[in-house]
């Protein structure tokens, strides 16, 4: 063969190597891109909607979380400064109180006093339950007593106290102590 049909066919043959990856192009890789990127699309527009949901479900538990922080610290408000009046439970903290101080009560009473309006109308009124109490003791259980007073979980405020000697001189051993403790709640 000469040398320019030799030429000629491998240029039909570039040409035809030219139009067959034109053509395979054309009708399996085009088509098979255009369906993988839309799928593509797809895979992100599900990738973004599982991610907002994902934010949302975070934001749903934090907002639970915040609920129940409330929830509890609803409880811890009610211990603290009850919804009414609940003397019975009052007076029980009390005398537990007087019990574990090792002093002994020789009169006890109490009264419901005035209600304190409210200034605000969304806070409650407050209620108050007054408590006139006779205790003896050592100075030591007395202290002891206040100390427990203090830091117990509903408000006890301790308006008067009177200290009296049941012995003359240095003996701190028996002392009478009267009272008035005021406690609180909250009015319906």
């Amino acid at each position: 063969m000469k040398a320019s049909t030799k030429r000629l066919i491998s240029i039909f043959m570039s040409a035809l190597f030219l139009i067959s990856a034109v053509a395979v192009y054309s009708y399996l890789i085009k088509p098979v891109y255009k369906d993988i990127q839309t799928k593509r699309g797809e895979w992100n527009a599900v990738k973004t909607t599982l991610e907002q949901e994902r934010f949302y479900l975070d934001k749903a538990k934090q907002f639970f979380s915040q609920y129940n922080e409330a929830l509890n610290s609803q409880k811890d408000i009610s211990a603290i400064l009850p919804s009414d009046i609940q003397l019975a439970e009052a007076t029980n903290q009390f005398v537990n109180i007087v019990n574990i101080s090792n002093l002994e009560i020789s009169k006890f009473s109490s009264k419901s006093a005035a209600i304190k309006p409210s200034v605000n109308s969304s806070v409650k009124s407050i209620g108050v339950v007054k408590f006139n109490v006779t205790l003896s003791g050592d100075y030591e259980s007395f202290n002891s007593f206040l100390e427990r007073i203090e830091t117990n979980i509903r408000i006890f405020s301790v308006d008067s106290v009177k200290i009296n000697s049941q012995s003359f001189g240095a003996n701190l051993k028996n002392m009478i102590y009267t009272l008035e403790i005021e406690t609180y709640y909250q009015t319906k």
